[in-house]
This record gives structure tokens, sequence and C-alpha cells, in this order.
């Protein structure tokens, strides 16, 4: 992905966490064992940490975590979660990677895999990932890994067939706005103008506010560039109105001050 075109910015699903405690392994040693429990009481420590924000706390229990097992799938998920959000994706992508090598069923590691080989634009190792979360029948969420098999899939220029994934997706769930705003994304891309606004329109409608704002820019775009300029107007006020302090709010207000 390319960090600075917000035209191509995806919207792809990376963690969704599981805050289940891990039980004792049955015949480990007492020694071990004891480990084991305080770098769970750790990594719970360090995921709290996370969503809070504070991520160099968070790396630091982790990590500690990490050096009391080193054997376990959420540590390095978490730890390569936590490195992502510093900016250092070699240390994420690496974490990541061990995460899904030390337990492949962890569907959690597999969609944060996938999601962050999309941000680092390795798409086919992505399509790769979430294909193999699609193959799983005990996947609970699969429009998630069609979402983001559709995103690898439009980055590689094979539109017809990420048009299917996103729109596979949102048979799972109609209201999966993820996939509805890249369905309008690739519709915008190859001139189908009237679609785009369609689906940008039901993301406003099926979206947190945030995200809304971006629908509503989306919009605004395709209007300026059919020369409607009422409604681009008025998608940029709405942008604005979503989320005045938001990464949008910027470029609406310069685009808005053109226009009026």
């Amino acid at each position: 992905m390319n960090l600075g075109n917000r035209a191509s910015r995806p919207v792809v699903m990376g963690l969704i966490a599981s805050l289940g405690l891990a039980c004792a392994t049955p015949g480990l040693d007492p020694e071990v064992e004891q480990r084991h429990r305080e770098a769970e009481a750790r990594r719970d420590l360090g995921m709290d940490h996370l969503a809070k924000g504070r991520t160099a706390m968070a790396i630091r229990e982790l990590a500690h975590a990490e050096s009391l097992n080193d054997s376990d799938s959420d540590t390095q998920l978490w730890l390569g979660e936590s490195y992502r959000r510093k900016g250092r994706f070699e240390e994420a992508r690496r974490y990541a990677e061990r995460a899904v090598r030390l337990d492949p069923s962890n569907h959690d590691a597999r969609l944060n895999l996938s999601g962050l080989y999309l941000q680092l634009e390795y798409f086919a190792e992505a399509s790769e990932q979430a294909q193999s979360l699609i193959d799983d029948p005990t996947y609970l969420t699969p429009w998630q890994a069609f979402n983001n098999r559709g995103w690898a899939q439009f980055r590689m220029k094979r539109y017809e067939e990420a048009r299917l994934s996103f729109e596979e997706a949102l048979d799972y769930r109609a209201q999966y706005w993820p996939a509805r705003l890249n369905l309008g994304i690739l519709a915008e891309s190859q001139g189908e103008t009237r679609e785009a606004i369609e689906e940008f329109g039901r993301v406003v409608q099926d979206s947190p506010r945030g995200i809304a704002a971006e629908a509503n820019f989306r919009a605004a775009e395709v209007y300026v560039a059919l020369g409607n300029r009422s409604d681009a107007i008025q998608h940029f006020e709405a942008s604005l109105a979503s989320s005045p302090d938001g990464p949008w709010s910027d470029r609406s207000r310069e685009l808005l001050d053109i226009l009026r």
C-alpha cells in the first residue's frame, strides 16, 4: 500500500482480538507451567496496554511474555501488531509470520498477517493467507477474508475477481461496510461512476462516522469528475461534518474553498 496515496488506501481487516485465557497444558513440568502462567499474565497485560494506545509498554510486557514462553502464537501475534503500530513493519512481519507457523489454526493470526501483507504490498501473499481462511470451514467470519482477498486482487489488477470477492463478503454480511467501500473504490477505478456513488452512499448509512467521512469525500470526488459542483460541495460538507478533525478534513476544506 502506498501510504501517501489516499485513492489507493485499502479498507482491510487485520487484528481481531481473542482475549480468552489459555488453560494449563497437561503434563507440563510444574516450573514450566508456572512460567507459562506468568507469560499469559504478561501477554494479557501487554494486550491491555496496546488497547489503550500505550504501544511501548505493550512491547515491553509482550517481550517479557515471549521470554517466558516463546511458543505462544498469540504473544507473537500481538508483538507483531505492536511493532506494526510503531511503523516497524519488517519486525511486525517476522512476528506475524511466526504466529501462523506456531499455530496454523490461529484465525486471528492469519487475518492479521493477511492485512499486514496488504500494507506491505505483498499482494500474492496476502491473498494466500486470506484464501486459507476462506477454505477453513471452522472460520467464523469469512467476509473479512473475502474482503482482504478482494483488495489483494484489486491491487494485482484482477478486477473481476476482486469484484466477486467483495460481493461474496457482502453475501455473508450485507452491511459489512469495508467490502462495500472497497466495492465503491473498485467501481470508481473502472469509471462506473453511478455504481461508485451508490456504494459510497450505502457506506455512509452503515458505517462509523470516520468512515462515513471517507465515503462522503470519495463520493464528492466522483461528482467533481462529473462536473457536478453542487453535489460535490454537499458531500465535502458532509465529510467535514462527520469528522471535522479526521484524515479527510483538510483536503475537504481545500476543495470546498476552490468550489465555493
